[in-house]
């Protein structure tokens, strides 16, 4: 009986001592990014009106896809008639289909969208995730997949 209490205490201590530890990190934290503020990730200006990583500035000039793209792959396209854009099929999803259902991007892999994704990959920065998660929210939220 003695043992099964000890056992119960080691893992509610642990389960606070873990819980405390996050706290004083993401305390700590918020004071670094309150006293030493991290520039923009891609024009490396202040952060005003941004996100995390980026300024209000260079969110808005990542560009999103617009409605025209593959319905398989994604990839936009450069659609100018006025068929059914629908279930349009790019010329490499018609000669050999993907093996996936669908494929679906946030935006074009250039400027600031590629800084921020090479910041994750390759900078080891995993906190870059929170700007591109937000960032898929206002995309996807209102988009028909």
């Amino acid at each position: 009986m003695i043992s099964m209490r000890k056992a119960i205490n080691l893992k509610i201590s642990h389960k606070l001592g873990s819980q405390s530890q996050f706290l004083k990190e993401k305390l700590y934290s918020k004071a670094l990014d309150f006293f030493f503020p991290q520039p923009c990730a891609y024009c490396e200006a202040k952060r005003i009106a941004g996100g995390p990583y980026l300024c209000g500035m260079c969110q808005d000039a990542i560009e999103f896809i617009s409605s025209s793209y593959c319905y398989l792959c994604g990839i936009p396209a450069n659609l100018s008639y006025e068929d059914s854009k629908e279930k349009f099929l790019c010329g490499s999803c018609r000669t050999k289909p993907p093996v996936f259902d669908k494929a679906r991007s946030l935006g074009i892999h250039q400027g600031v969208l590629r800084k921020l994704i090479h910041e994750l990959k390759y900078g080891m920065r995993p906190g870059v995730m929170k700007e591109i998660e937000s960032l898929l929210e206002i995309y996807f939220s209102n988009r028909r997949l």
